[in-house]
């Protein structure tokens, strides 16, 4: 476990030079492997690369990972990469990350908010997913649906972005003991 941290971290600073090894170890039999080959992937960036397009095809085949550590990884990585907005591959990566927003796991869910709201603007075809995030269990993941909304900022965003804060009760005074 160490020895493939510690790969992923000395691939990550190599750079470039490391991407096409990576993407081939995304469909490693090993999930750690494939978690960090994720990981380094997104540290890295593929923006400007001939590999973008198939270094984020690797990336959403592993949404549906069955590691849900994996899917982390793979979601966090999909919000670091620097893509141009209009290529191809950008298109696949918010579909990609979108989709994840709707996963079993709480911190899947939770790092797909996050990495929809470092993308920001060049999100907006994943409004409605997240939308349909302000509705989830975990309060964490309707917390960065709240900030991807916020900093996608369109006006599809922000209107259900209004929506969402003015049908909801919060108040910072209000406790069972004192609802008034």
């Amino acid at each position: 476990k160490d020895v493939a941290r510690n790969a992923a971290y000395g691939l990550a600073a190599v750079g470039a030079a490391a991407l096409e090894g990576l993407i081939e170890q995304l469909d490693h039999p090993s999930e750690q492997t494939r978690g960090y080959a994720a990981y380094a992937l997104g540290e890295i960036g593929l923006g400007g690369s001939p590999l973008a397009e198939a270094g984020v095809a690797g990336l959403g085949q592993l949404v549906n990972d069955p590691d849900p550590w994996v899917r982390r990884n793979t979601a966090e990585a999909l919000g670091t990469l620097n893509l141009a907005t209009a290529s191809p591959a950008h298109t696949a990566r918010v579909a990609a990350v979108a989709q994840t927003l709707a996963d079993s796991d709480d911190q899947v869910r939770f790092t797909s908010g996050l990495a929809l709201a470092r993308i920001g603007p060049a999100a907006a075809a994943a409004v409605p997913a997240l939308q349909t995030a302000l509705q989830d269990e975990n309060r964490y993941v309707r917390a960065n649906a709240v900030d991807a909304l916020n900093r996608i900022g369109t006006p599809e965003a922000q209107r259900i972005l209004i929506d969402y804060l003015l049908g909801s009760r919060w108040c910072y005074s209000t406790t069972p003991e004192s609802t008034f």
